[in-house]
């Protein structure tokens, strides 16, 4: 058994062929099951980040592609993201400063996959009701991977 998507159990046939995930060719910030078609590139959605609002439980699979954040990600209180990678990995990519490129005010959980910020900012960064869950994968940045 695989367990991927905030204890969602699927056996490795069933995450490959992505039941119950709908196909992405743009970045998602809305409630749902989602992997990626193709690499995507994610810009603001609300004040110069890419949001998730309070109330989304977002489960992507990066599906062997990536997610270039040209901007950081804010995960709010009360939101959760889930990633995992099925089909050759996938990274979420960013070259950004300061805070870095996740910011966890609410639950950021990965189980695969890779977070990887070549800027000099933090990799995932849990901003005070943040909690991160890192069950396999890999942060990699030129600061620290996760920060508190």
């Amino acid at each position: 058994m695989l367990i991927c998507m905030g204890g969602m159990s699927a056996s490795a046939a069933e995450h490959t062929d992505h039941v119950g995930y709908v196909e992405k060719t743009t970045f998602p910030t809305t409630s749902g099951s989602y992997y990626l078609g193709r690499d995507v590139t994610a810009s603001d959605n609300s004040d110069g980040y890419v949001k998730i609002y309070s109330g989304t439980t977002l489960n992507l699979c990066l599906n062997g592609k990536t997610a270039t954040l040209s901007v950081r990600m804010w995960i709010e209180a009360g939101a959760t993201v889930n990633i995992c990678a099925c089909a050759g990995g996938g990274k979420i990519s960013a070259s950004l400063g300061g805070a870095g490129a996740i910011i966890v005010k609410g639950n950021f959980n990965m189980t695969s996959g890779s977070v990887v910020n070549t800027g000099a900012g933090y990799g995932v960064h849990s901003h005070s009701t943040g909690v991160i869950h890192i069950a396999g994968g890999t942060i990699s940045t030129k600061s620290y991977a996760l920060h508190n």
